[in-house]
C-alpha cells in the first residue's frame, strides 16, 4: 500500500497542468468552432477545484480577420464545486475574469464573429449540465460594441 501511495503523490508533485494545454486548447476550439488558445493552465484541487487559464485568446470564426480575437483575458478562473461534479452536474460557484476584452463585430449582411452553434453536433448530447452559476466577476471589463451598418 505504501509503494501506490508514494507513487501517486509523486505524480502529483510532478505534473504539470500546462501539458494538458493541446487536449483543452483542441476541445475548446472544436466546441466554439473558432480557434481557441491560452498559455498556462493551474488547478487546485480541493472541495472545490478551481481551474486558471492565463492568456485566453479566443478567436474570431472563419471568414473574419483574427486581429483583434473575440474574446482576450490575461486571466480567467472558475471554481467547481467537486460534490455536485462527482453526481455529473457541474455547479460553479465563481467566475473570475481580468481585464477581459472582448471585440464583437457585426458585418452589413448580418454576420457576427459572436454568433455560435449552441445546438453542436445533431445527436450529441451534453456530458454534464450546469445547474448553478455565480455572478462573474471582473475586476476590468472593455467591450466594443459593432459598428451600426
Amino acid at each position: 500500500m505504501g509503494l501506490p501511495l508514494a507513487g501517486l503523490a509523486l505524480f502529483l508533485v510532478l505534473f504539470r497542468w500546462d501539458w494538458l494545454i493541446p487536449i483543452v486548447e483542441a476541445q475548446a476550439s472544436a466546441r466554439l468552432g473558432r480557434p481557441v488558445t491560452l498559455q498556462h493552465l493551474h488547478v487546485k484541487l480541493g472541495r472545490t477545484i478551481t481551474v486558471t487559464a492565463e492568456e485566453l485568446r479566443v478567436g474570431n470564426p472563419a471568414g473574419f480577420q483574427d486581429d483583434p480575437p473575440l474574446a482576450r483575458l490575461p486571466r480567467a478562473e472558475v471554481d467547481v464545486a467537486l460534490a455536485p461534479l462527482l453526481r455529473g452536474a457541474v455547479v460553479i460557484p465563481a467566475v473570475t475574469l481580468d481585464q477581459p476584452q472582448v471585440e464583437l463585430v457585426g458585418r452589413p449582411d448580418g454576420s457576427t464573429n459572436y454568433a455560435f452553434d449552441a445546438a453542436g453536433p445533431p445527436g450529441r448530447a451534453p456530458r454534464a449540465v450546469v445547474r448553478s452559476l455565480a455572478p462573474c466577476a471582473s475586476a476590468t471589463a472593455r467591450s466594443t460594441p459593432p459598428s451600426p451598418g
